[in-house]
Formats: C-alpha cells, sequence, structure tokens
C-alpha cells in the first residue's frame, strides 16, 4: 500500500525547518532573486526616499542586490521598457495622492505603467487615499486639509472612478475596492 502524499502545502512549507531558514536570506534574496529571478528595483522622484528604503531592503536581506531608479512617475519617458526592463509586479501603494495634477493626469501615468509589465501574470497593484466618494472622520479631514495645503497631496478631487476607469479600458482584469478611505486595486493583462 502505498503511503499518503503529502498535499501541495505541506510539501512547500516542509522546506523551511530551523536549518534551512539560517541560509534563508543568502540563498533566496541574495542569489535567487537578483541572479534568477532579478528582482527588485525601487524606484522614486526623491533620491532620499531611494536611500532609505534601499536600506532597510539591505538592512531586512543583507544579500539582495536593489537597484534605484531616479525617475518622474508623471514624466512619459520616465518609465519606459528600454530604461527599467519588464516586471511581474509594480506596486503604486501610497502614492497617486501625492502626485500634484488632476486625477486624469495621475491615471494617465497609472496605465502607462502597463508597457513595463509582463504580459502573462503580470500585475499592477496599489492603494490611494481618496478626496471625492468616501467619508473621512475627523482626524482625516484634518490631515487632508493640512496635506493639501501644503502641497504634500493633491487628493481632493481623486475619486475611485477616476483610477478604475482608465485601468479597465487598460486592462483585461481590474479588481478594485474601497477600504475606508483609501482604494485598493489590482489589474492584470495589460492591453496595447
Amino acid at each position: 500500500m502505498n503511503a499518503p502524499s503529502k498535499s501541495n502545502t505541506e510539501a512547500g512549507a516542509a522546506l523551511y525547518s530551523p536549518a534551512f531558514l539560517r541560509f534563508y536570506d543568502r540563498l533566496v534574496p541574495g542569489l535567487f532573486l537578483p541572479y534568477a529571478w532579478s528582482l527588485l528595483t525601487l524606484v522614486d522622484l526623491n533620491p532620499s526616499c531611494l536611500d532609505a528604503a534601499s536600506a532597510r531592503v539591505r538592512k531586512a536581506h543583507l544579500h539582495l542586490n536593489c537597484t534605484t531608479v531616479h525617475a518622474d512617475f508623471l514624466a512619459p519617458d520616465s518609465l519606459s521598457p528600454s530604461s527599467l526592463g519588464t516586471f511581474d509586479a509594480i506596486s503604486a501603494m501610497l502614492l497617486l495622492h501625492c502626485l500634484p495634477g488632476p486625477p486624469s493626469r495621475k491615471a494617465v501615468a497609472l496605465v502607462r505603467l502597463r508597457h513595463i509589465l509582463r504580459k502573462e501574470n503580470g500585475v499592477l497593484f496599489g492603494a490611494t487615499i481618496l478626496g471625492q466618494g468616501i467619508r473621512h472622520n475627523l482626524f482625516g479631514r484634518f490631515l487632508m486639509w493640512l496635506f493639501n495645503r501644503r502641497g504634500i497631496f493633491d487628493n481632493r478631487e481623486d475619486h475611485a472612478k477616476s483610477f478604475v476607469e482608465p485601468l479597465e479600458e487598460a486592462f483585461d482584469e481590474v479588481k478594485w475596492r474601497i477600504v475606508g478611505a483609501m482604494l485598493l486595486f489590482e489589474a492584470r493583462g495589460p492591453r496595447e
């Protein structure tokens, strides 16, 4: 009689013994990710943010090669396949509400990311604080007023449909939901 086979979940988890975990950071982030799967490129307009983020990544994963790119998200030629390559996943977490301009300008830049996303299994995901179509609590209203007044945010006019509709035109599959005052989104299947 054959022994019962382990489920896929158990087989995948079995490898992570205490002995293996001592070598994990050197093996997976240090060898596999940069050399086999070409991971971790950080892009930002602010060099200080790039330095801080890459330092955190390197502290957490000592042997990970973290590439940084100084670029403007809103500039049409800033994020191109010729300068960056293509990616399996692109995060636009907590970015859009900080960008200047009307929501339409931000949405154009967001959907432009489809050109650096791999067509098969590529995913663009993110979250942004909305200014319209949601209810901010008292503290949230104060922060919106303060940050918009100082130019840290420019999201008074940002509505979920400002981003969801352009994403739906540019991608085959778009999932989204509002949690509190934030839009969470995921887009797959970039169209030409």
